[in-house]
């Protein structure tokens, strides 16, 4: 990464850039300047000498504070510009009004489906035979005592769940 050159009296500052995750991963502790300790973890070098972030933080807590800011301020202005991104093709919802037409279509299709196989069911095996799979099929699920069974939701109120008629109650 290119380094940000700050110079001030007879001193020059060089700095690299963080990046966000290491901006973020750095703990200011209490009574230190947050922008001090972000400095000191961003400074390579003082006038051609390497220096790490302790002694970058002994430094920096010699300069006065409104420098500190103006240093600060250079520095984040001399990076280059973050880069955003944006996506394509993203989903698009359909309206609400289009999305309920939708819906209503699909439950007539899926009920003209059923009523055609109950037809055919009937042609083919009698009306009988099907009342009997029925007769069947309730003795099932009455004599599994209706584990597993759920009741059925009224067709008024498909889309969204309502309060039991007594409020709320409590789980004691």
């Amino acid at each position: 990464m290119d380094t940000v050159e700050v110079k001030i009296l007879q001193y020059t500052f060089h700095f690299h850039q963080l990046t966000w995750r290491e901006e973020a991963a750095i703990k200011v502790l209490s009574g230190d300047d947050r922008l001090r300790t972000i400095l000191s973890h961003a400074m390579t070098e003082v006038s051609g000498l390497k220096v790490d972030s302790k002694e970058a933080m002994r430094v920096l807590r010699a300069i006065p504070g409104t420098v500190i800011q103006r240093i600060f301020v250079v520095y984040k202005g001399s990076q280059p510009m973050p880069r955003r991104f944006s996506t394509t093709g993203l989903y698009k919802a359909p309206e609400p009004g289009n999305l309920l037409q939708r819906i209503a279509e699909v439950e007539k299709r899926r009920e003209d489906i059923m009523d055609k196989v109950e037809r055919e069911m009937e042609q083919k095996f009698g009306r009988q035979e099907i009342e009997e799979t029925l007769a069947n099929e309730r003795l099932m699920l009455k004599n599994s005592k209706m584990r597993g069974a759920t009741k059925a939701t009224p067709d008024e109120n498909r889309f969204g769940a309502t309060p039991p008629p007594g409020g709320k109650k409590s789980a004691n």
